[in-house]
C-alpha cells in the first residue's frame, strides 16, 4: 500500500506491466508544456471573476509539507467549488490486468454524486497523484539535448506507467473525449491532459515558491461545462422507456437463438452495466441512434492513447426514423463498435461500403458507419495540434510519430465468435468462407485485410437444417491498399506470417492475409480439437528481440512456425482435419524452403516476388485445399466433435498476464500488437582464480568472454557500418529468445446442453 511518506511498493507484476505501459506509450508525450500555456490553450478563463479562489497564500502553501496530504483532500473543496476530492489511499481496488490498488491517491467527484465505492471510475471526473519525494519525477526538464524529456530510469517508467494506467482506465469506464490529471510530488507538481493521440504534460510547478498556476487549474476547472471536461456529448443515459425496450428485445433475440451456448456467453449474459443511448452518424449524411450496453467480454484498453476499440450490443432506437421498421418491429439485435483512427489511414467505413459494393461476399452485415459528427464538425484530439504551432517549438521535445485522430462509429449484424464452432466440418466451413473474403478484396477491390486474427473470424447463424454457419471476416480497421508504399507490420502477432515475423523488410501481401488464416484455424483447431504428439504454444508467442545497425532494437519470430511447416509434430484424430493442414502446410512449405535457404536479402525478396505473381494469377485455387475435403462424399468426419477440453501440450493455461493485453496501438506506424519479450537471466561467468597475465596484470571478470551453451567461449568481432562508425557484430547466439505471455484469452471446454 502506497503512502504520502514512503515509495509506494506495489506488487512485481504490477511493476512490470506499468514499465510494459510506458514502453508502449514512449515518444508519446508532448511537453514539457509551460504552466500558463497549457492553463490557457486547455482550461479556458471564467466569465464570472473567480479571484476568490485565490488567496494570496495558497492552501498548500499554508501546510506543511510532511501534513500535506490529509489537509488537501479536506480543504480542496474550497479552491474546487463543486467538486468533493476523496483520499484513496486505504483503496482495495483490484484490476485482473496490473494487480491490487489500481486507484490514484485522490479522486475528485462532481458534488452529491452517489458513488459505489471510494474509488468508482465511472463517476470519477479527474485524479490526484501524490508521491513523497521530489526526485520521484517522471520526466526531466533539462534543456540540455543529450537528455530525453522522458526519464528512463526504472522508477521513473513505473511512475509514468502507472499514472497512464489510471488515466486508460478512466477513459475506459467513460465516453471522455480526454481527462485531465494531476501529479504532486514533494514540493512540485505537474499537469496532464490525456486524449487518444498523446499526453500532454506541463513543465514543474513548484507551488511553495509560486503556487498561483495549480491553484488556477483547480479555480478554471470547478467552472469547465461538462464538455470542456471532455465528455461525449454524443453519448447519454436511456431513460427508463429506453431501458425497458433493450431488455424486451435481448430477452426475445434469446428466446430464438438456436445456439444454447451463446445464450450463456459472458458477452451477452453479463449485460448489467448502464444502457446508453448512442449517437451514429453515417457516411451517407444520416444521423442514427442505438441502445446499447457495453460487452464484457472486448479487452480493456490498457493504454492511455491509441483506438480505444469498444464493443455494444445495440437495439436501434425506436423514433429513428432512419431505421427499418422491421428491425425495431422484430426487435433484432446489432453490433456497434466505437473506436477512433488516425487520419492518415482510411476509414473502415469507406472500406466497407466499397467492398460492398464491388461484390466482396461475407463481409458484416453494415447497417450504418462513419465519422462522429457534433455540430457539423468532426469529433477529433486536439493534443496533437501542438505539433503544428510554431509557437511550441521553444520548449517541446522531440517526440515519436502522434497522429491526429478522428472518432468513428459502425453499427452491423450481430456475429458469433468463432470459439463457437461445434465440429471440424464447420470450422472449414467457415474458413473457406473467410478465405472467399479476403480473395475478394484482394481481386476485386486490391484491398489486403492485414489483421486476420481470432478475434477478427467471426460466424453468423446457420445456414438451414443440418448445415454449418456462415464465416465473416471482420474488423477492416487496418485494411490497406494493394500499391500501397512502405514495409511497416500491421496486425496481430500471434497469426502474423512467418515472413512478416522475419527481420527482412517485406510489404504486406495477399499472402500474409492467408497464411495468418491458416494460423488462426490451427489455434482453433489445437484448443478444440483431440490430436497425438507435442504442440508448444509458442509457436504463435515466439519473441525474440534483436538489433539492427539501420533500424535499431526490433521484434521477430516466425522460426517455430517455420518449424511446424517443415515437420509438424501433431496428428489430429479427426482425419479431414488432419488432411487439410497437411494438404496446405505441403502448398507452402516448398516456397517458405527456396526463401530460407537464400542468404541474400535481395535473392529472399526476388523469389518471394516470383511466388506472389504465381498465387496472384489464380487465388481462388487455394480454395481447393477446403473444396477437396469439404465436397467429397467418401469424407468421414467420425470424431470430429472430439476436442480436447484440456491444457494445451506445452503450454500453461492460465489467464493473461498484464503484458498480453497492452497491445492497444501506441505506435500506428507498426501497428503489430506484441507481446512483451520475457528476458532471461544472463548467462552467468564463472570466474578463475585471480592470476597474472603476461605483464603482472591480474585477470577480472571484464576480461573473460561470457559462455555459450556448450561451454566454448563467445568472441565478439566489430565491423565498419557505411557512416564508417564501429558497430559490435551481434551473432544469432547472442540473441535474447524467451516465451512471450500466453495468448490475450485461453479457450475453456463448453458445457453442451
Amino acid at each position: 500500500m502506497s503512502s504520502l511518506y514512503s515509495a509506494p511498493e506495489f506488487d512485481s507484476d504490477a511493476r512490470k506491466a506499468y514499465r510494459h505501459i510506458a514502453l508502449h506509450t514512449q515518444h508519446c508525450t508532448i511537453g514539457p508544456m509551460p504552466a500558463q500555456d497549457f492553463l490557457d490553450k486547455f482550461l479556458p478563463k471564467p466569465k464570472a471573476r473567480y479571484s476568490n479562489h485565490r488567496s494570496k497564500k495558497s492552501i498548500l502553501h499554508r501546510i506543511p509539507t510532511r501534513r500535506r496530504y490529509k489537509p488537501f483532500t479536506k480543504t480542496m473543496g474550497d479552491m474546487c467549488p463543486g467538486f468533493e476530492f476523496v483520499s484513496l489511499s486505504a483503496c482495495t481496488e483490484n484490476d485482473p490486468m496490473l494487480g491490487p490498488k489500481l486507484c490514484p491517491d485522490t479522486a475528485v467527484y462532481p458534488s452529491g454524486v452517489k458513488r459505489t465505492s471510494p474509488c468508482d471510475w465511472g463517476l470519477m471526473d479527474f485524479f490526484v497523484e501524490w508521491r513523497p519525494d521530489q526526485y520521484l519525477d517522471g520526466y526531466s526538464d533539462t534543456p540540455d539535448d543529450d537528455r530525453a524529456f522522458e526519464d528512463e530510469s526504472t522508477k521513473a517508467k513505473e511512475f509514468r506507467g502507472r499514472m497512464f494506467s489510471y488515466a486508460a482506465r478512466l477513459m475506459e469506464s467513460q465516453h471522455r473525449l480526454f481527462v485531465f490529471a494531476v501529479d504532486i510530488y514533494g514540493d512540485c507538481a505537474r499537469l496532464y491532459r490525456f486524449d487518444p493521440s498523446c499526453i500532454v504534460v506541463s513543465d514543474v510547478i513548484c507551488f511553495r515558491k509560486d503556487p498561483r498556476p495549480l491553484d488556477e487549474f483547480f479555480a478554471r476547472y470547478s467552472s469547465l461545462s461538462r464538455a470542456e471536461r471532455g465528455y461525449d456529448p454524443t453519448v447519454t443515459l436511456a431513460d427508463d422507456v429506453e431501458r425497458a425496450r433493450f431488455q424486451t428485445c435481448i430477452t426475445e433475440y434469446f428466446e430464438r437463438v438456436q445456439n444454447n451456448d451463446l445464450r450463456t456467453h459472458p458477452g451477452v449474459a453479463s449485460l448489467d452495466g448502464p444502457i446508453l443511448k448512442i449517437q451514429v452518424n453515417d457516411i451517407s449524411g444520416g444521423v442514427h441512434w442505438y441502445l446499447a450496453c457495453k460487452c464484457s467480454t472486448i479487452p480493456v484498453n490498457s493504454l492511455p492513447c491509441g483506438r480505444f476499440t469498444r464493443g455494444y450490443i445495440a437495439v436501434p432506437v425506436p423514433s429513428d426514423r432512419c431505421i427499418d421498421t422491421e428491425d425495431t418491429d422484430k426487435g433484432k439485435l446489432f453490433w456497434l463498435k466505437d473506436s477512433w483512427r488516425p487520419d492518415s489511414s482510411e476509414s473502415e467505413a469507406s472500406i466497407y461500403y466499397e467492398l460492398k459494393a464491388k461484390g466482396v461476399p461475407n463481409l458484416p452485415d453494415v447497417r450504418c458507419a462513419g465519422d462522429i459528427l457534433v455540430d457539423s464538425r468532426t469529433q477529433e484530439t486536439a493534443n496533437d495540434t501542438l505539433l503544428s504551432d510554431p509557437s511550441t517549438e521553444c520548449w517541446r521535445q522531440p517526440t515519436g510519430t502522434i497522429h491526429h485522430m478522428i472518432h468513428v462509429r459502425i453499427v452491423a449484424g450481430l456475429l458469433i465468435p468463432f470459439d463457437y464452432v461445434e465440429n471440424a466440418r464447420e470450422l472449414l466451413l467457415v474458413g473457406r468462407d473467410v478465405l472467399y473474403a479476403i480473395a475478394g478484396a484482394f481481386h476485386k477491390a486490391n484491398i489486403f485485410h492485414r489483421d486476420v486474427s481470432k478475434g477478427n473470424v467471426m460466424m453468423t447463424e446457420r445456414r438451414g437444417s443440418g448445415e454449418g454457419p456462415w464465416g465473416v471476416l471482420n474488423d477492416w480497421d487496418r485494411a490497406g491498399r494493394v500499391d500501397a508504399e512502405g514495409t511497416n507490420r500491421f496486425g496481430t502477432w500471434q497469426f502474423l506470417s512467418i515472413y512478416l515475423l522475419d527481420s527482412m523488410p517485406k510489404k504486406h501481401d495477399i499472402f500474409d492475409d492467408l497464411e495468418s488464416l491458416l494460423w488462426v484455424l490451427l489455434f482453433f483447431a489445437i484448443h478444440y480439437f483431440k490430436y497425438s504428439g507435442r504442440f508448444s504454444m509458442r509457436v504463435f508467442e515466439e519473441v525474440e528481440e534483436v538489433f539492427d545497425t539501420s533500424r535499431g532494437k526490433i521484434m521477430i519470430g516466425g522460426s517455430l512456425k517455420y518449424g511446424w511447416v517443415r515437420t509438424p509434430q501433431t496428428l489430429f484424430e479427426c482425419k479431414p482435419l488432419q488432411d487439410f493442414f497437411d494438404s496446405f502446410r505441403r502448398f507452402h512449405r516448398d516456397h517458405v524452403w527456396k526463401v530460407a535457404a537464400s542468404k541474400d536479402s535481395e535473392e529472399k525478396m526476388k523469389i518471394w516476388e516470383d511466388y506472389q505473381a504465381e498465387i496472384q494469377k489464380d487465388i481462388y485455387s487455394i480454395v481447393s485445399h477446403f473444396d477437396n475435403i469439404l465436397n467429397n462424399p467418401d469424407t468421414d468426419w467420425s470424431g470430429d466433435t472430439d476436442w480436447s477440453g484440456q491444457e494445451v501440450h506445452g503450454a500453461q493455461a492460465e489467464e493473461i498476464s498484464p503484458q498480453g493485453q497492452l497491445n492497444q496501438d501506441s505506435n500506428l506506424d507498426e501497428e503489430v500488437n506484441v507481446p512483451e519479450p520475457k528476458l532471461q537471466p544472463k548467462p552467468r561467468i564463472k570466474a578463475p582464480p585471480a592470476k597474472k597475465g603476461k605483464r603482472g596484470k591480474k585477470r577480472t571478470r571484464d576480461d573473460l568472454e561470457p559462455e555459450d551453451d556448450d561451454g566454448h567461449r563467445r568472441k565478439r568481432t566489430a565491423h565498419v557500418n557505411d557512416e564508417g562508425d564501429r558497430k559490435q557484430d551481434v551473432r544469432p547466439a547472442q540473441r535474447r529468445q524467451v516465451p512471450a505471455p500466453p495468448c490475450d484469452r485461453v479457450l475453456r471446454p463448453r458445457i453442451r446442453k
